[in-house]
Order: structure tokens, then C-alpha cells, then sequence
């Protein structure tokens, strides 16, 4: 933050909160201290990020980014507004896997990336990345937009990465796995404890 001062965007944020500083690959290493932080073997990294949000506190309406999901490095961020909730009913995450929801639908895409970080997520990296920036301007232009616009624009979003998040999925299946063994059992772990198998 101290290299961007004066200077911080919505975007400077997102890569922030996507900081892979220790180790650029999460199967590596057994600490895991990074902003961006995932789970793995041993009795330090028993968790990890599991949501992330950045506020931009204009005056007036308060526009919110959230990933909604695990691992703002595999996600994307998308906008809402305090005082224009969204309509969709998505259901909200449990601890066991349900499809439905915007955390576990995006937890099989980023469980996929594990497998092989590096080469799945370049696969689909500068797609997210556009995608996001187009979430995020969009979402500046409706400043002084109404409610509805603005919970229309939102919704519209948040469906938009899914259905990319559904074609990166497909993409990443492709290219092959790089199973780091510890790594592996944590998440075989992991995977049987939510019925995600």
C-alpha cells in the first residue's frame, strides 16, 4: 500500500488481497503466511481465506466488491450496494458442499486450481482479470444511478462470473494435475469432510 499511497483503486486492492508474497504457489511451504491464504498440511495451515471484500467509501452509496468465495487469487470481485440488495435468492454456504451457493459453485473451481496452480490459473488469469475490470468500472458509472439500476447491474454480475467461472472450470480440467503429496491429503481431507468428492 505504501508503493501505491495516494494512488489506491479498487483494483490495487484486489491485488492486495491476492498477495502470494512467501509462496507464489499455495501447495508449497508449510507456514502459508501470505495475505492470500490457503489451507494445507500440518497444524499452521489449517485454514484460509475464506471471503474477501474491498469498500470504496465514496460519498453517497457505498460500493462494495466481494468475492463471496474462497481465494480472492482463483475468484473474481464483484459489486453491490448496501442499499440495493439483490433479489436473486441464493442460498447461503453451509459447511457441507451445495452447488447452489456462490461459495461452493466457485470452491470447485478453485479446489480444481490446486491441483496445479500455476498453469490453471494463468489459464484463465487476463479473462478474469478483464472480466473484473469491467465489473468495476461499470459498477463507478452507476454512482448516481437508482437502486434498481444498480441491484440490476449487480445482479447481471455476479451470473456473469458464474457462467465464466463454469467455462474456467472446463478449461483448467484440461491441463494436468502437479499433486503435491502432503498438499493432497489435507484437501482429500477437506474434500471428504464438506462431501465433496
Amino acid at each position: 500500500m505504501e508503493s501505491n499511497s495516494g494512488n489506491i483503486t479498487v483494483q490495487t486492492m484486489a491485488s492486495i488481497l491476492r498477495d502470494h508474497h512467501v509462496h507464489p504457489d499455495p501447495a508449497a511451504g508449510i507456514a502459508g503466511a501470505d495475505i492470500c491464504m490457503h489451507a494445507s498440511f500440518g497444524p499452521i495451515r489449517v485454514s484460509q481465506t475464506t471471503g474477501s471484500m474491498i469498500v470504496s467509501l465514496e460519498e453517497g452509496n457505498p460500493l462494495v466488491f466481494t468475492t463471496g468465495t474462497a481465494a480472492p487469487c482463483t475468484g473474481i470481485f464483484k459489486p453491490c450496494w448496501v442499499d440495493a440488495p439483490s433479489q436473486d435468492q441464493i442460498p447461503l454456504p453451509q459447511d457441507y458442499y451445495d452447488p447452489k451457493t456462490t461459495f461452493w459453485s466457485h470452491e470447485r473451481l478453485h479446489r480444481e486450481v490446486l491441483i496445479n496452480y500455476t498453469d490453471r490459473l494463468a489459464s484463465y488469469q487476463p479473462d478474469r482479470d478483464q472480466l473484473e475490470e469491467e465489473f468495476i468500472q461499470g459498477a463507478l458509472a452507476l454512482k448516481k444511478a437508482s437502486p434498481e439500476e444498480r441491484t440490476a447491474f449487480s445482479e447481471q454480475c455476479f451470473r456473469q462470473a458464474a457462467d465464466a467461472e463454469e467455462g474456467w472450470l472446463e478449461r483448467v480440467r484440461f491441463l494436468p494435475e502437479k499433486k503435491s503429496f502432503l498438499h493432497g491429503i489435507t484437501w482429500r481431507k477437506l474434500n471428504q469432510e464438506a462431501g465433496y468428492l
